[in-house]
Order: structure tokens, then sequence, then C-alpha cells
């Protein structure tokens, strides 16, 4: 039997609920992150070995992004100095949101919004929106 997984992000760390497919019973991870805001957790299965991704901030360290090849026992930040460029005077509080890249938005940095009828592209600080 498959198992399902839960993935929880607070303001005090991030937790993985797992039961079998009848979810009686549900089991509980030990704190992954503690002390930092969690905002969005997802996993990328494209792997052998199933990685997770995080994003959030921390009250004194400011906001990341950050990968767990091993389950959330540890974890590699991926993003130091996520900011806008300084002539814009706004600052990033927070990640409010992870997902795994696509091979063909890698490359390219685009996401096709099928639902919007719109395409984004990404790029560290800048969001640009064109309408098809």
């Amino acid at each position: 039997m498959a198992s399902v997984h839960v993935l929880v992000g607070t303001k005090k760390g991030a937790w993985v609920y797992t039961a079998d497919e009848a979810r009686r019973e549900w089991t509980l991870s030990p704190p992954m992150m503690p002390g930092w805001t969690i905002n969005h957790l997802a996993v990328d299965t494209r792997r052998d070995t199933p990685r997770l991704l995080a994003g959030g901030a921390h009250w004194a360290w400011g906001p990341m992004v950050a990968r767990s090849d091993d389950g959330g026992v540890t974890w590699t930040e991926r993003s130091p100095g996520i900011a806008f460029e300084a002539e814009r005077g706004v600052s990033v509080g927070s990640v409010w949101q992870v997902q795994p890249r696509s091979r063909l938005g890698a490359r390219r940095g685009v996401r096709r919004h099928a639902a919007c009828g719109h395409v984004s592209q990404h790029r560290l600080g800048r969001d640009v929106e064109s309408r098809r």
C-alpha cells in the first residue's frame, strides 16, 4: 500500500504527517527547520529519492528557499541574496511559493499558465507577463 503525506508549514517550522492509504493512523515527523516561518512546501518526485522544497523566511536572516534530499533531516539553503534591484525601493520579506522547475521552464525561464491564458517569465527580481 502507498503512503499518504501531508506537508505542514507554520511560523515555527515544518512537519510531515504520514499515513497509509486508509488514513486511520498518522505519524508526525520530527520538526524541520525550527525557528523558520515556512510558507510553502513541495515535493519533487522526478528523482529516485524525492526532494523536499521549502519557501519562507526568518525574522533575522530574511527570505529563503531550501531543499532536502533526505526527507527533511538536513536542508540546504539555495537562495542567498534574494532581492529586488535597489532602485525599486522595495524588499522581499518572504518566499510564498516554491515548485519544481520543468525541464523546459528551467532552460527558458518560462511557465505557461493554460487556465489563465498567459505566459509568465520569472527571473529573480522580475515578473514579466504577456497575454496570448
